[in-house]
């Protein structure tokens, strides 16, 4: 345990092999286990928490009641970490979108408190996690946990949040595109709401309802977000020669 104090990455690394190979030949490790636990609590530098929870991690010390009181902890790095030890042995959705294999619904206080932090926790590293987090929830539970991602406009410009919130969100098109839509309503981040524009206007013919809703919910918002509904549908019908009018298409101009 020692070691994990120690200024060499390296060696660090090396007593987490150790463990982790100790705990998959079956050695008892509680010992290991309290000293871990101790090191976490007392020490103040989140690198040594950190390295502290990957090595309970590697020796299957962490448990639920643990992680979740982590959920509050004071620093962004040991939530984040918390988050994904709750949720990285969730289903996972595919490159394509697609879930294979059976969905897991994880329990609804654990929702309801993620959704919390993704409207009030002020970290952005934060709210990265519980996005990439989208993409293992049952499809249906996932507009809740986005409608508080998307609250955020000062996500707008980052490199990485909207691209990851659309990417957990492309399902939600096909299961209840109306959910969809009511997204793209208070939606603070105007990428993802050319995104849902453009994804909602590819069925402008077959499924009108949604993009109907869309366009009707954004009429009196501000410029900046009327402009990407616009812009989304020019990326949907690129390339079409004919589509039908949308019905709230007067009421949005």
């Amino acid at each position: 345990i020692a070691l994990h104090n120690h200024p060499n990455e390296w060696f660090v690394r090396q007593a987490r092999r150790v463990l982790a190979e100790r705990s998959a030949r079956g050695q008892p490790l509680e010992e290991s286990r309290k000293a871990l636990e101790a090191l976490f609590v007392r020490e103040t530098d989140p690198a040594l928490k950190l390295r502290a929870l990957w090595s309970l991690s590697a020796i299957g010390g962490l448990d639920d009641p643990f992680l979740r009181r982590l959920l509050d902890h004071e620093h962004e790095s040991v939530r984040a970490w918390a988050i994904r030890f709750l949720t990285d042995l969730l289903p996972l959705d595919t490159v394509f979108s697609r879930r294979i294999g059976a969905d897991v619904d994880p329990p609804a206080d654990l929702r309801a408190k993620f959704t919390a932090m993704a409207r009030f926790d002020t970290s952005g590293l934060v709210r990265l996690v519980l996005a990439s987090t989208l993409q293992r929830l049952p499809v249906n539970r996932r507009v809740e946990l986005a409608r508080s991602l998307l609250s955020h406009a000062e996500d707008a410009l980052d490199h990485n949040l909207p691209a990851l919130i659309w990417t957990g969100l492309i399902p939600v098109a096909d299961a209840d595109a109306g959910a969809l839509a009511t997204l793209a309503a208070d939606c603070r981040l105007p990428g993802v709401v050319r995104l849902i524009a453009r994804r909602l206007g590819e069925d402008i013919d077959t499924r009108p309802a949604p993009l109907d809703a869309l366009l009707a919910a954004n009429a009196d918002r501000p410029e900046e977000y009327r402009s990407q509904v616009v812009a989304g549908l020019v990326d949907a019908l690129a390339g079409w020669r004919k589509a039908k009018k949308p019905e709230n298409w007067d009421v949005f101009q």
